[in-house]
């Protein structure tokens, strides 16, 4: 596994993204974790439908099934780091989710917080 996984932490300490995906049912949080561990071995390079560009340094990975879900990360070196898990519920990425995870990409450049997941 070349690339590490982290998540943001809070001021506080707190990891949000871990309780963001902590709050979906269990075969959901088996999905991302599946995901998160192709995504440690082959980076951004797993490409569609798995990773989308949101924009410049944001990336989407697409958990698919039922549920939608979608993680907004940004890459520091071999380091991906979850910004924001999130249900999608229509065909559109909530600009409100973009702007969440930019500015968690902003405190975390700032701050330099992160803890990094162990897969």
């Amino acid at each position: 596994m070349d690339w590490k996984i982290a998540a943001h932490n809070t001021r506080s300490g707190h990891n949000l993204v871990s309780d963001e995906i902590r709050d979906f049912a269990s075969p959901t949080r088996s999905k991302i974790y599946r995901q998160m561990t192709l995504l440690s071995k082959y980076g951004i390079g797993i490409g569609p439908p798995h990773i989308k560009l949101v924009e410049r340094g944001l990336y989407e990975l697409r958990v698919l099934g039922v549920d939608g879900v979608r993680i907004l990360f940004s890459i520091n070196g071999k380091v991906i780091i979850l910004l924001r898990a999130f249900k999608k519920k229509s065909p559109k990425l909530p600009v409100k989710e973009i702007n969440l995870a930019r500015s968690r990409w902003s405190d975390l450049k700032t701050n330099n917080r992160y803890v990094i997941y162990r897969l």
